[in-house]
């Protein structure tokens, strides 16, 4: 099955408004990932008519848009004014400033739309809830677990599994020193979050902190590097925190939603297969089976979107792929 055959499947109706959004940053380079993802959710995951905002990181063609909002009906494409918005919030907050700048410098303004666009447009739209996905996930079945916390309008974020997170510093470093709570190996690919969840002046806070941390600490005498192992395997240039280094802003992104979301009672999806249940959410490095609901082809992983997440899907004799 060839990729841009994605071009040639139906609509999917986005316009049900509601309390709540589906939030989703794409780019011209990964338009054709975008719609498999997007559509799979929309015609696999359970969610259905969701009013879906999509995040224009500032690179989609006029064409792009007019593609976007022709297969994905109702559907809104979030261009400049978001931008102007979080202009707006950052003149009072000197660190989220510098955030926005990097991510301008280095390529990155998807983090700045994932980490802070999304909640700021939830509040000036007055919506209570957001479900927030990449546009590297592919969607195989219905997924029980999350829609069951989205019908409640609870916080819900996948959680565990062994050696997932890239937070910016080592975990336990950043949890002693900078005294922040995080959740073991937090997934910010796929989240759904209440519109209080968002809290500036602590993410100002937090920045400050980061910004300051060594990048080596003396301990019991020892140098000891304060880097993210996991970070470190993914970045072979990683070096010491800079506001100019590219790898810096996933990062954060990933590390602020793990402290944001430790405040809050969440519902904890577990990747991997559960004895309690009879799916999973999986990593591109774990096995697709009837019971996987959906797979997360992040970071090296990502090319084996195209190669064993859509050999599966179309396994599955999904009509809408006809």
């Amino acid at each position: 099955m060839k990729s841009n055959s994605i071009f040639c499947t139906r609509s999917v109706n986005c316009e049900k408004e509601s309390d709540a959004v589906v939030c989703c940053v794409t780019c011209e380079k990964h338009l054709e990932m975008f719609f498999w993802s997007m559509k799979s959710f929309y015609l696999n995951s359970g969610i259905e008519n969701l009013k879906l905002w999509v995040f224009n990181d500032g690179s989609l063609s006029d064409t792009s848009k007019t593609l976007i909002r022709e297969h994905f009906v109702g559907c809104e494409v979030i261009d400049e004014e978001v931008f102007e918005e979080i202009k707006t919030v950052f003149s009072n907050y000197v660190c989220c400033k510098k955030f926005e700048m990097g991510t301008r410098k280095t390529g990155q303004t998807w983090t700045l739309l994932k980490l802070f666009g999304y909640h700021i447009l939830l509040r000036r739209r007055k919506k209570s809830y957001a479900i927030s996905l990449d546009s590297d996930i592919l969607w195989y079945r219905r997924g029980e677990e999350f829609l069951r916390a989205f019908q409640e309008r609870k916080p819900f974020g996948i959680t565990g599994g062994q050696g997932r997170e890239y937070y910016v510093y080592d975990p336990f470093y950043i949890m002693k020193f900078l005294e922040v709570t995080l959740l073991g190996n937090f997934n910010s690919g796929f989240m759904g979050f209440n519109a209080n969840i968002f809290d500036f002046d602590f993410v100002e806070q937090f920045l400050e902190k980061v910004e300051r941390f060594p990048h080596e600490i003396n301990l019991g005498g020892i140098r000891v590097s304060t880097a993210n192992q996991t970070n470190r395997q993914a970045n072979k240039n990683l070096g010491p925190f800079s506001w100019e280094s590219s790898w810096v802003f996933s990062s954060l992104e990933e590390t602020i939603h793990s402290a944001l979301f430790s405040r809050q009672e969440i519902c904890k999806i577990w990747p991997g297969r559960r004895l309690d249940e009879s799916f999973e959410y999986g990593y591109a490095d774990t096995t697709i089976d009837r019971n996987t609901v959906m797979t997360h082809f992040a970071g090296p992983e990502g090319k084996q979107f195209f190669s064993q997440g859509l050999s599966y899907l179309r396994a599955l004799n999904s009509s809408w792929l006809e």
